[in-house]
């Protein structure tokens, strides 16, 4: 027998899995009208639950959540062992969900047999799987089968934590499992989608183990998940419909994905990119890769030679210190910026006018202009040409933006300030400023391009900063800057951490300031108009 595990209610990326009561309800009550066999309705943690979340401390609120119960459906719930104390658990109240999964971590294999074996007293059916099963020997698997025949769970499953997994593996691990595994308990595949693999590695291991033993696919609509996601609901009910006499309601799927997902994709992403291909293809914790992301000036081989530094251990891990420390070293050759210093402090007894790609550099430009007439500042553009103003120069703290103006404007003639983490070397007409120097660990995005140039102004004894342009971020990116070319592919989620950081990084610059004797001012709106005064057109005239 084959049944379809669907996940979608305990596997969307979204903070505290608030995806709110009206939308959870909506997709557990279709997904239970698609006839799928088992529905996850989210995580038992040591935590309150919370209206509208699918983490649940006790059954009793999971039940309140299912409501009434289709007798041809299973319901469960996930454990990550741990982080759920069996004293919130009660015997099986028959209304609520019908069995547990429970995952777990390399080291851990021994002490969650006799969890499972509490929670087997309890009378749910238990579902044991082990993170990342790639990462364990064949004798380890063996060892942990051994343990698990002893008190027959309901099923164990084949997780591919990383997406790292190519159908030769699966068919490998299935049928060593197999193999060794009671033949009561049912065999489950678990896959993430780095390498668009999800999908085909769950058909390969239903081809392999159809007529050998129950299997238990788990999949999410639309693929959803952290990171790169899953396997497709709707992908493998068709699948098992039409090569194995299977009787999914694909239309009822259809209806959900046309009705509710949108709202769920609103509030997170996920889906097959680069930054995850390298994930898969180094077996590292999608976290590792989420946190260099966060970074918004790396480029993909800069990750991937990240990840790569990374010692097998490490990878599984998130040591986000680690990451910080290895990013400030591959980035971190210290250079000779002297020529770069003597520059500004020639031009440091000037206005400066620092153009950011913000919205209101088209919105406000008559203000801009009549700043630039009056006041005669030194221009300084943040990343790239800015909507036609004439620059002095173009300060670079990305290398994306770096390459993409180095390539459209050949023949521009304003000066380029290059941040140490893109290139070591200047070219003609080029400064380079040592990264080391102006970089100050603390935040995730410690290399804004802005923070970065204020602090080198700074350092130079620059005192009259003046800002146009930096309006902040929003989750929707077209609306955070002037032109669609600086529309980068940072995560929505980052670009919140990224305002609120920019705040914290500008208020600690403008104390700086002060200290020299100097100021920064904005000369157009801006969400750090807490931060930095609004220039007054009449000021200093």
């Amino acid at each position: 027998m084959i049944s379809l595990l669907d996940c979608t209610l305990r596997e969307a990326p979204i903070e505290n899995m608030c995806m709110g009561e009206h939308t959870s309800g909506r997709l557990l009550s279709g997904l239970s009208k698609a006839d799928v066999d088992i529905i996850e309705c989210g995580y038992l943690k040591n935590a309150s639950h919370i209206s509208g979340s699918t983490i649940f401390n006790t059954v009793e609120e999971i039940s309140s959540f299912i409501g009434s119960k289709k007798s041809n459906v299973s319901y469960v719930a996930l454990v990550d062992y741990g982080r759920y104390d069996l004293k919130y658990l009660s015997d099986n109240p028959g209304n609520s969900i019908d069995g547990i999964r429970i995952c777990f971590k390399k080291g851990e294999q021994k002490d969650v047999i006799s969890y499972a074996e509490e929670i087997i007293k309890r009378g749910y059916k238990v579902f044991i799987q082990h993170v990342d099963t790639a990462d364990y020997s064949d004798q380890e698997i063996l060892e942990f089968i051994g343990w698990i025949n002893t008190i027959k769970p309901y099923a164990y499953s084949i997780v591919d934590t990383f997406g790292a997994m190519y159908t030769d593996d699966v068919r490998r691990i299935a049928h060593l499992v197999d193999y060794n595994l009671d033949r009561s308990i049912k065999l489950g595949f678990h896959g993430h989608n780095n390498l668009l693999m999800a999908n085909a590695n769950a058909q390969a291991l239903v081809s392999e183990l159809f007529h050998k033993r129950d299997v238990i696919i788990d999949a999410s609509l639309l693929g959803c998940g952290r990171g790169a996601g899953n396997a497709n609901t709707e992908l493998i009910a068709s699948f098992l419909n039409s090569r194995y006499q299977t009787n999914y309601d694909l239309n009822v799927l259809l209806d959900i994905i046309d009705d509710d997902m949108p709202s769920l994709s609103k509030l997170c992403s996920w889906g097959y990119s680069m930054p995850y291909v390298i994930s898969g293809l180094h077996s590292t914790h999608v976290f590792n890769v989420n946190y260099l992301l966060k970074k918004h000036n790396i480029k993909l081989n800069d990750l991937r030679s990240i990840i790569e530094s990374l010692d097998g251990i490490q990878r599984k891990k998130y040591d986000y210190e680690l990451l910080d420390e290895l990013y400030m070293n591959y980035f971190g050759e210290r250079v000779d910026d002297s020529e770069a210093r003597f520059y500004m402090q020639g031009i440091s007894n000037r206005s400066i006018l620092l153009l950011a790609p913000g919205k209101t550099l088209v919105k406000e430009r008559d203000k801009i202009e009549s700043f630039i007439e009056k006041k005669k500042p030194f221009v300084i553009a943040i990343n790239g040409k800015m909507d036609n103003f004439n620059e002095d120069a173009v300060f670079f703290g990305s290398c994306k933006r770096y390459d993409y103006y180095t390539e459209t404007y050949k023949n521009a003639t304003a000066k380029c300030i290059v941040s140490s983490n893109i290139k070591r070397e200047s070219g003609e007409e080029e400064l380079i400023v040592d990264f080391q120097t102006i970089a100050k660990k603390g935040w995730v995005n410690y290399d804004s391009s802005a923070v970065l140039l204020i602090r080198f102004l700074l350092q130079n004894k620059c005192k009259d900063i003046y800002i146009a342009g930096m309006d902040g971020f929003s989750r929707n990116k077209s609306e955070n800057y002037f032109s669609e070319t600086f529309v980068n592919d940072v995560l929505p989620d980052n670009l919140i951490l990224l305002d609120k950081e920019l705040r914290e990084m500008l208020t600690e610059l403008r104390e700086e300031s002060h200290m020299c004797g100097g100021k920064i001012r904005l000369v157009t709106h801006s969400h750090y108009e807490g931060v930095f005064d609004i220039f007054d057109g009449d000021e200093d005239m």
